[in-house]
């Protein structure tokens, strides 16, 4: 009888920038006791994808561990896999990007381990046919999908015991289907199980069976450290394989490539995994597919791949904040010369399509503020190579491709994004020296897992390091608008720390959102609007100005007025809304002032003055300073999100807002104006 070829395919990951502490904790936790174990036993024969943001971080941190892994590669035991160097999704980049992506990372293994990788980890498993002549372009010539899409396109479950070939445009690829019983089996359930399984495969006559996972579930990921190391299921696991092997074999892929025909042709659709599908859908969507189940019962398993989720690129739609990332990132590669003098420019912008800051699933992604901000680095990296020398320049145009034109305001130290169609807002302020975009601020969604926390004690909230305990209350509040800046708001009265905190700030105009006329200046933009706000004595029409002007620094200089339309008395308060982003304040470290007064940066707060300064940390280091030209009353609070991630429901600063707000009375006091001015001071 014929032995089955069981191919073990591990995937190892880190996103671009992430803490060395957090890699040399999962590194100890699960890549090196992992790689021990496993060269332990040098039958066993398996494929390994090491991301590039993670080879590049062992290249100057883990020489032992790479040179182990040279050892295992040169005598056979590990095949090496390729992937986009800075783990994109694939699908989300330009072809042209998917070659060199994919070409810098098997040229980096080359260099390092003396063999081309031939076989591709396709980043989160997202699928479009599209990439296929791409990765063919790169050298690839296998990739690995999951079983779902296999039956989803038509080709029973029995039959996916083997590769096929598939094609796009007469470019050919060979795609192996990923066996997701194992995935549920390992390591999660009895090392018996699994091997039962195997034995199974085998005795039916199966050819093979492909298991493939993250290395960071064994040991990494919560309670897997002690239950495959410590409670012995890994060396019980391969025990297992070694009672088996009269039946079942380790193979590389491409021995299993090289050595066995494909079973045919097949055409896959859009897909990932299906808990991605599902994450990117809006909650309530997520919430029927669960009740869809709940119908469905014990047959659940047997329709999974015929219910489906969301295409990827959805989180664009989901998270405007993602999007926006993205399509600067578009935007500034469409600009980005070729040549030798900006290799390190394009390598940044290949660094800016990591995935992990574009979504959101069980794993942080969008709701960590440190990969977010990683993204806005590369781009301002860019950017900033990009506008050297350059003054103040204004553009119109539909950057972030939602059928609204933008204005895009930039020179050689700075760049920022206003949305006239959005309240007149800006969306992004970047200085490209310090290379922060201050308006990197999350807005606080629904998500569909925040119904398991209502009605539950805030204790079960993780609070991040630095942080206040969380709110239950604060904690499930959600934005009426998306966090930006220069947001005019009418209130009853002076704002209100609290409520600007748990959302319940009464909007009394319809400025907040509404669309505003555009003129445009040679530094800057003219703002207008007639709206209606809602007084004890009815509805009043205002009319309201506003001019944004930027200096080649970036500073801004917003002046406003306001006009009654109907000429009758006025009396109300009118205040903006300002959103701001700093590394290290959301951490918890720095101050936030008004005048001589002190805001604690985790907790709400109010104070009167003329003007705020925002730190992220001691003098000198990245601040943000507004001023006012008449005294305001100023509202503060922390932007904190919940989401669910491996370890729990944790509870993240995302930024802070801020509202300004002055009484109004008109016509009496005439046309009433104020000045904002705003720059960003610090270190560079």
């Amino acid at each position: 009888m014929e032995k089955l070829r069981f191919v073990m395919v591990l995937h190892n990951h880190q996103p671009v920038g992430n803490d060395p502490r957090i890699i040399e904790e999962v590194a100890q936790a699960s890549y090196r006791p992992l790689l021990t174990a496993l060269e332990s036993v040098p039958w066993l024969r398996h494929a390994l994808h090491v991301s590039g943001p993670l080879l590049i971080w062992m290249e100057s941190a883990d020489h032992a561990y790479l040179d182990r892994l040279g050892t295992m590669v040169a005598r056979g035991q590990v095949e090496l896999l390729t992937g986009g160097h800075y783990e994109p999704i694939l699908a989300a980049i330009p072809s042209a990007d998917r070659v060199a992506q994919v070409e810098g990372l098997s040229d980096r293994i080359e260099r390092r381990f003396g063999v081309r990788p031939q076989g591709l980890w396709l980043t989160e498993r997202v699928w479009e046919p599209q990439i296929v002549p791409d990765l063919v372009a790169a050298g690839v010539r296998y990739v690995f999908m999951d079983d779902r899409a296999f039956i989803a396109a038509g080709i029973p479950r029995d039959q996916l015991t083997a590769h096929f070939l598939t094609e796009e445009g007469g470019e050919r690829l060979i795609v192996f289907p990923l066996d997701q019983r194992l995935r549920n089996l390992i390591p999660w359930a009895p090392p018996e199980e699994a091997g039962a399984y195997l034995a199974g495969l085998a005795a039916a006559g199966h050819r093979v069976a492909v298991f493939g996972d993250d290395g960071e579930k064994f040991g990494a990921w919560p309670e897997t450290h002690e239950k495959v190391y410590g409670g012995g299921w890994l060396k019980g696991f391969l025990a297992v394989l070694e009672r088996l092997a009269d039946r079942v074999e380790t193979w590389r892929p491409g021995d299993v490539v090289a050595t066995t025909p494909p079973a045919g042709l097949c055409y896959l659709p859009n897909s990932s995994y299906s808990e991605m599908e599902e994450w990117a859908l809006p909650p309530a969507h997520a919430a029927e597919i669960a009740r869809l189940r709940d119908r469905v019962g014990a047959d659940a398993e047997r329709f999974a791949p015929f219910i489906r989720g969301s295409h990827w690129k959805h989180f664009f739609i989901r998270y405007p904040e993602a999007n926006r990332a993205h399509k600067k990132m578009l935007a500034l590669r469409a600009r980005l010369p070729r040549g030798r003098r900006w290799l390190s420019a394009w390598d940044e912008l290949y660094a800016a399509q990591c995935n992990d800051g574009y979504w959101h699933g069980w794993f942080g992604g969008v709701y960590l503020p440190l990969l977010r901000h990683q993204t806005w680095i590369r781009l301002a990296r860019v950017e900033r190579a990009l506008r050297r020398g350059q003054g103040v320049e204004l553009e119109q145009l539909d950057l972030d491709l939602d059928g609204h034109p933008e204005v895009w305001a930039h020179s050689g130290g700075f760049s920022a994004l206003l949305s006239p169609h959005l309240g007149g807002t800006l969306v992004e302020w970047t200085d490209l020296r310090r290379t922060v975009n201050v308006l990197n601020v999350l807005t606080r969604r629904l998500e569909w897992y925040h119904a398991k926390l209502r009605g539950t004690d805030p204790a079960c909230l993780v609070a991040a390091p630095g942080q206040q305990p969380p709110d239950a209350r604060e904690a499930l509040a959600y934005d009426v608008w998306d966090r930006a800046s220069f947001r005019d708001r009418f209130l009853g009265g002076p704002p209100s720390a609290q409520a600007l905190a748990y959302r319940a700030l009464e909007e009394l105009g319809d400025f907040a959102e509404a669309p505003y006329r555009l003129t445009m200046e040679s530094n800057g933009v003219v703002l207008t609007r007639e709206g209606m706000v809602r007084t004890p004595s009815g509805p009043r029409l205002i009319g309201l100005r506003k001019t944004i002007h930027f200096d080649a620094r970036g500073r801004i200089a917003a002046a406003y007025r306001l006009a009654a339309g109907d000429g009758e008395t006025f009396a109300q308060w009118f205040g903006v809304e300002l959103n701001v982003f700093l590394p290290g304040l959301v951490d918890g470290l720095g101050e936030i002032r008004v005048d001589r007064q002190r805001l604690d940066p985790g907790m709400p707060g109010a104070a009167s003055g003329s003007a705020c300064i925002l730190r992220e940390g001691a003098a000198g280091s990245r601040e943000i300073r507004i001023a006012w030209s008449r005294p305001a009353e100023v509202a503060m609070s922390p932007i904190r999100t919940v989401a669910q991630t491996e370890r729990g429901f944790e509870m993240t600063c995302q930024g802070h807002g801020l509202v300004a707000a002055w009484p109004v009375r008109l016509p009496t006091d005439g046309d009433w104006s104020v000045e904002i001015s705003a720059r960003i001071a610090g270190r560079e």
